[in-house]
This record gives structure tokens, C-alpha cells and sequence, in this order.
């Protein structure tokens, strides 16, 4: 799969994975992280924010305890993925996942501030392989879309250039069939619905993991909520957030493959979206 991409052995490569929160590493990444790993490269996660929550409380000690909450998870979501390392761009709560204290989302910063962080990690990790979200932030959120800006832009800005830079982006027919399914099953609409995919095109490069990554992936989103990776989709999922309906995408597309559009170095808003 990676002799698509024109890169051969990664025996000895260096993959750098950069996110908005914690949990995007597994919704967006994760066939694809456990499929380099195996193929030899060591894997280095970086995020902008702790994941700390809309019911966080918004003082210092709260943000801290709703992060390190969070970092629990994480470090368990890591070892199943194969991650060699994880850590902040910044200092931990530089900025936070908050959708209640928007001001202090990474959706609300300055561009050119976000792709800084991004740029000391191209040079100090020299990576062969940067993995993010499309233009589309897979799942059309603010801080995701952010994200990919802050990568692109931090690519044609950085000294170092890696040999592939791609973007997550979601099947629109997977999406849609998951739609359709949740609704069946759970009988009320689920999702933001921001969720929508892209339509599949040559340029799309499809990732599949090895054997076990479908159970690994699972395990990795039950350590963010309990069954909602392993268990049934009938009474065992709750809520109505886009988590679960992505659960249902999972379902529909493969948890074993991720896909990827090729990522377009240039200033935040200019990559173009695979239409």
C-alpha cells in the first residue's frame, strides 16, 4: 500500500500525527497508525488541546483535572494504536477544548499562530509521513478544520518537507448509509450534522491496517467511552453526538482502512477539498 505513495520500506521512517483533541487519533488515523507501525516507522502523535470538554469547569484547576482526565484515556488509546509517542504542540492549555469558552479553541486562533507549534515539530521530528484531517476537518468541526489549516500552512512554511502529507476525509456513502442506519436502529436522528464526506476520486489513497486492527481500533474508542467501540449498536450506545454516529461510519466503511487525500501545502483556506 505505501509503494502507492511512492515510499517504499519505512522500516526506520518517522510518521508525525497532528490533532486537535484527544480521540481524533482514532476516529481519523487509527487503521492507518497501527498500518505504519507494523510496517516498521515509529509513530509520534502531537495535539493542540487536552480534550477537556464542554462540562468542564473554566478555571485553572478544573481545565487541569478535565485534562489529565482525558490524558488517561489517551495514553491507553496510544499503546493500542501503536503510538510511539504523544505530547502538546504548546503547553498544556495554551489552548483547550471548550466549546462553552470558545475564545479559547484553536478554531478561534490566529492561523499563522497555530502553524508555528506545528512547525518546530516538522523540524525537531523530521518526518517522512505527516497524517492530519482534510480540508473538510472529517467531521466539519471548527477545531478540526483549524488543524488541517495550521498543517498546511505549516508545510509550506517549514525547512523540512516529507515525503507524504494526507489528509483524513470520510466515503460520503459510508457517511450516508450511517445516517441512515442510526436512525433505524436508535430511531432519532444522530449526529451534528456537519458530518457529510467527500466523494470518493483517484486522488483518495486508501490505508488498510494489519490483522488485529479492527479490535485494537475498537478497544482504543471504548477508552473514551465505554462500548462504544466493542458494544452493540441497539441499546448499548448512547447519545446523540457525532462519536456515535462516527461509530456508525466505522461500521459502514471498515474500522481496518482509513482514507486520505493528498495534503496541499499552503496558507489556512487555500487547500482545496476533494470533491
Amino acid at each position: 500500500m505505501f509503494s502507492d505513495l511512492g515510499l517504499g520500506d519505512l522500516s526506520g521512517a518517522v510518521v508525525l500525527i497532528v490533532h486537535a483533541h484527544p480521540d481524533d487519533e482514532v476516529f481519523a488515523t487509527g487503521a492507518a497508525t497501527i498500518a505504519t507501525r507494523a510496517a516498521g516507522a515509529r509513530t509520534h502523535l502531537r495535539i493542540f488541546t487536552g480534550g477537556e470538554g464542554r462540562n468542564s469547569p473554566l478555571t485553572p484547576a478544573g481545565l487541569a483535572n478535565a485534562r489529565r482526565a482525558k490524558e488517561k484515556r489517551l495514553a491507553v488509546s496510544t499503546e493500542l494504536l501503536g503510538i510511539d509517542t504523544w505530547g502538546y504542540l504548546t503547553e498544556p492549555g495554551h489552548w483547550t477544548d471548550t466549546p462553552h469558552a470558545t475564545a479559547r479553541t484553536i478554531s478561534a486562533a490566529d492561523p499563522a499562530d497555530l502553524a508555528v507549534p506545528v512547525i518546530t515539530a516538522l523540524e525537531a521530528l523530521r518526518p517522512d509521513i505527516v497524517l492530519t484531517v482534510g480540508p473538510d476537518g472529517l467531521t466539519g468541526h471548527p477545531d478540526h478544520i483549524a488543524c488541517h489549516d495550521a498543517v498546511a500552512h505549516a508545510l509550506a512554511a517549514a525547512a523540512h518537507h516529507p515525503r507524504a502529507a494526507l489528509g483524513a476525509v470520510l466515503d460520503r456513502r459510508s457517511v450516508t448509509s450511517a445516517i441512515e442506519t442510526a436512525r433505524a436502529v436508535t430511531g432519532h436522528p444522530i449526529g451534528s450534522g456537519r458530518v457529510t464526506g467527500v466523494a470518493i476520486n483517484r486522488s483518495v489513497i486508501t490505508i488498510t491496517g494489519p490483522r488485529g486492527t479492527t479490535d485494537r481500533r475498537r478497544r482504543a474508542l471504548d477508552a473514551y467511552a465505554p462500548r462504544l467501540g466493542t458494544g452493540g449498536v441497539n441499546t448499548e450506545l448512547m447519545g446523540t453526538g457525532d462519536s456515535v454516529l462516527l461509530r456508525f461510519v466505522l461500521d459502514a466503511a471498515g474500522w481496518a482502512q482509513d482514507r486520505f487525500a493528498p495534503l496541499t501545502p499552503g496558507r489556512p483556506g487555500r487547500p482545496e477539498a476533494v470533491s
